[in-house]
């Protein structure tokens, strides 16, 4: 089998976009998984970006159609696995200019070039969402 170097370089390509691609999707840190439930009480799962506040945890939908976020408004209670723990929450969804105004930044400020990606893919109309802790 005989591979030529231009194979080589698609595949060395291929694999540093791939990299390149996990990070930006990532953020390269502190990923959380959502646990909601369909209608029927069937356990669907989410991963997402998680940022603290004070008391509070805030997550968000990139976008209003996200399929798991009609799910949470159905039912706001959810667990959300950090870090390998386990908590259950109440969501509380802040669908307003100035919830976004005020946790936008600060996914800015911890995901930041990812987050940047983020919004040139989704844009800027996400859905922040607070978790109480129950």
């Amino acid at each position: 089998m005989h591979v030529t170097r231009r194979t080589l370089v698609l595949a060395g390509i291929a694999l540093v976009l791939g990299l390149v691609w996990f990070v930006i999707r990532t953020g390269g840190r502190d990923v959380g998984v959502l646990r909601t439930f369909d209608s029927r009480g069937r356990d669907l799962y989410t991963t997402l970006w998680v940022v603290d506040d004070a008391e509070f945890v805030w997550i968000r939908a990139t976008r209003p159609d996200r399929k798991w976020l009609f799910h949470v408004q159905q039912n706001p209670n959810v667990q959300l696995w950090r870090s390998g723990r386990q908590r259950a929450y109440r969501a509380m969804v802040f669908d307003k200019p100035e919830a976004r105004a005020y946790v936008d930044p600060r996914f800015r400020e911890k995901y930041d070039l990812a987050d940047r990606w983020r919004e040139w893919r989704d844009g800027s109309d996400t859905v922040p969402i607070r978790l109480e802790p129950r």
